[in-house]
């Protein structure tokens, strides 16, 4: 059935959750759906502007889960979020939007109640563990949200780390929750031509944002373990980010500056993964959702090491299609490297094996059908 669906999601940036989001829109619309985006201006703002979809510019960002000065600012600006999203909402349904997807913590809180008076369908998506957000600000996110949980038809998660997160902290019932992974064009980037300065080196990539979250120091710090055993290993940095300069700061003083390179902000990150022979994901972030990079890395046959951090290790089997280390500890992850870096044939292996199981499981085809599916059930 071909439906009309509002995505509101506020977002600066344009990370992994950004994107997944833009492809699933994406296949919504090729299977005939309408899709309008209401999301502040910024990166994810401009990018799906540009892939031609409907667009509604937020006036401000309001954070109830950041700091008590965002919270602040929230409770000030709330009179005026609370007439411009019921205005919103009400275009919304004067549209005859059949359902509203969101998955921003503070959008939920304010904007799911309101969706009520319209009769507007909701679906929530939850990335990540939220224990750590319930107890901000005095438990305010905790009541608010406990207080919520009945109204939305679904609460999707892309993995049993947040679901059984939310079954323990919300007690949610299991009917409630459903699980589908985050997806990607199943599509293998083409091989580009390695530059000559590199042809005879062993290519080690991340791509994330340059966030301490993300956990990049970490792998700056294995850098010189690695090369004392792989003198020819050369390391590749996709992205910007607040700690840019404290990591460039990091590389100097550790002297790796000729074996490690920063390229900053990449529109298209998909030409650097034919260039890696290993794909590094080091998050310690405790509200990790997924790791699309890491999908993404699969798709290209590469072998990825991450962290025992979140739900990563649901998506990287150790010892089949990668590795898993201790999330902080640039020891474990220089070990990890010079593993596989010194096994060409393990890394072919495991790289094979991850390609299967992206194909298997992690295709926005069947990732958007059960998106389309559950839209359609609770339709009836």
């Amino acid at each position: 059935m071909k439906m009309n669906i509002a995505v509101i999601m506020q977002s600066p940036d344009l990370g992994g959750a950004e994107k997944f989001m833009i492809t699933l829109m994406s296949r919504f619309r090729r299977a005939g759906c309408n899709t309008v985006v209401a999301s502040n201006r910024g990166k994810f703002f401009e990018q799906v502007s540009k892939e031609r979809f409907k667009t509604i510019a937020l006036p401000f960002i309001l954070d109830i889960i950041g700091n008590k000065r965002g919270l602040f600012k929230s409770i000030l600006l709330l009179p005026f979020a609370i007439v411009f999203y019921s205005h919103l909402l009400w275009n919304l349904r004067k549209q005859k939007t059949d359902l509203i997807l969101m998955s921003g913590f503070s959008e939920k809180l304010l904007i799911t109640f309101l969706t009520v008076f319209f009769r507007i369908p909701v679906f929530w998506i939850e990335y990540g563990a939220l224990k750590t957000i319930f107890i901000r600000n005095f438990y305010i996110p905790w009541i608010l949200y406990q207080s919520l949980l009945g109204i939305p038809k679904k609460i999707i998660v892309p993995s049993d780390f947040t679901k059984n997160d939310l079954k323990k902290n919300l007690r949610i019932a299991e009917s409630k929750i459903l699980l589908v992974p985050c997806g990607i064009e199943i599509r293998l980037d083409k091989k580009i031509k390695i530059p000559e300065k590199l042809e005879k080196k062993l290519i080690i990539g991340s791509v994330s944002r340059l966030t301490y979250e993300k956990g990049q120091d970490y792998l700056i710090k294995a850098v010189p373990l690695v090369l004392e055993k792989i003198p020819n290993a050369y390391f590749i940095i996709v992205g910007d980010g607040p700690d840019r300069i404290r990591y460039r700061s990091l590389i100097n003083e550790l002297g790796i500056h000729k074996n490690v390179r920063m390229t900053g902000f990449v529109t298209d990150t998909a030409n650097y993964y034919p260039l890696f022979d290993l794909f590094i994901f080091p998050s310690v972030w405790e509200l990790e959702g997924f790791g699309l990079v890491v999908v993404e890395a699969m798709i290209n046959k590469i072998p990825v090491i991450g962290t025992d951090n979140g739900p990563i290790p649901e998506i990287i089997e150790d010892g089949t299609s990668g590795l898993i280390v201790p999330a902080r500890d640039e020891k474990a992850l220089a070990r990890a490297i010079i593993r596989l870096g010194q096994d060409a044939s393990l890394r072919s292996k495991m790289g094979k094996a991850g390609y299967e199981k992206a194909i298997e499981k992690y295709s926005i085809v069947d990732v958007s059908k059960k998106y389309l599916d559950t839209f359609n059930e609770a339709a009836k």
